[in-house]
């Protein structure tokens, strides 16, 4: 009986998780192993879940969010294409932007994206996995889209606009989203355009920019000549400091 006693003096609460975080303030994180009693009520105790929360690993490929609308297609879109960037800040995917083929007017003119069969959205996936709540900023500039057989001759005064896309995340994100940009116009061989951003606290995980393909749109002024044009679009993605 008295051996009994004494195990309900050093009663433990089994199953009590509770994740520790070292407070602003500096209060000690107590280890998940600690059990404290109570001397003077043998019937109650207190114990401490615990876990350590480090970045993600630089070596992992995040995956590229399927939106909804798209989950029920039997292949991934294939328009969207997968950077294979690895690290704990990274860009993972980006549509390519296709305008087909167009036949001069004679006057300014501007064009949708085409798209492949099936797909109606383009798409720019970022991932944070630092856990720092530092923020980012996603930029874009492009080149001048530029003849295949003559690379000297350009397309004089075109630019690409992006519209306000809709941010999506993986599914069970909690972090509050990244801002989009209302509009965001590319004139080529211009400086950088921000394209989408997260403040401090704002942007972690994965979050996807999907927007319409009938409103990302190619504006090309009148007096161009015929070709076969491309362009090369470079995306930066800058961390901000550390809150």
């Amino acid at each position: 009986m008295l051996n009994k006693k004494m195990s309900l003096k050093k009663v433990v609460i089994a199953g009590l998780v509770a994740t520790t975080v070292l407070a602003a303030g500096g209060a000690s994180v107590l280890a998940a192993q600690e059990t404290i009693g109570n001397k003077e009520d043998g019937s109650k105790a207190t114990s401490y879940g615990h876990v350590t929360l480090t970045e993600g690993d630089e070596k992992e490929l995040p995956e590229v969010i399927v939106p909804e609308e798209d989950k029920d297609k039997e292949k991934p879109d294939p328009e969207t294409l997968p950077t294979e960037n690895e690290g704990v800040l990274t860009i993972d995917a980006i549509s390519a932007l296709e305008f087909g083929t167009l036949t001069l007017s004679g006057k300014s003119e501007e064009y949708s994206v085409t798209n492949a069969a099936g797909f109606t959205n383009k798409k720019v996936q970022v991932t944070d996995r630092r856990g720092t709540g530092a923020g980012w900023n996603l930029k874009v500039k492009a080149s001048a889209f530029a003849d295949k057989d003559e690379p000297t001759k350009v397309l004089k005064g075109a630019s690409i606009s992006f519209p306000q896309g809709e941010v999506i995340s993986s599914e069970g994100n909690l972090s509050v989203a990244p801002s989009v940009f209302a509009s965001t116009i590319i004139v080529p061989n211009t400086d950088a355009q921000s394209f989408m951003s997260a403040t401090a606290g704002t942007g972690l995980g994965s979050w996807m920019n999907v927007m319409e393909s009938k409103d990302v749109k190619l504006k090309i002024p009148a007096g161009n000549l015929k070709g076969d044009y491309s362009a090369t679009l470079e995306w930066s993605l800058e961390s901000l400091p550390t809150p």
